[in-house]
């Protein structure tokens, strides 16, 4: 009887150390996005660096990550704004301030 106690009380430490280590890290957010109607895309490469192209223009940028919070600063150019987003659940980028340019950003295959 204490034997099957013991199980359980170890499989469930297993599940909770696992569940902690998967919520620690912080989901992978470099690649291309682009949002439904081609005009705006975004890419995010490892080194820290992001372009970003609404339309005919092109921003270069740096970007950080901390969590699921992605924020994009202009390396000069046309608009010194900072662009905070959000990764959703199924991996796009929301922006989170209202009634941005950019909406919904979807992660290109």
């Amino acid at each position: 009887m204490k034997n099957i106690w013991f199980r359980k009380v170890v499989a469930a430490l297993t599940l909770a150390v696992v569940g902690f280590a998967v919520g620690c890290f912080d989901p992978d957010v470099t690649g291309k996005y682009r949002d439904n109607e081609g005009a705006v895309q975004l890419e995010l490469k490892s080194s820290g660096q992001a372009t970003l192209n609404l339309g005919q223009l092109r921003i270069d940028a740096k970007y950080t990550q901390d969590g699921d919070k992605v924020t994009i600063t202009p390396e000069g150019g046309p608009s010194p704004n900072v662009l905070v987003l959000s990764v959703d659940k199924d991996g796009s980028l929301v922006a989170t301030t209202p009634n941005s340019l950019i909406n919904k950003l979807v992660k290109m295959k």
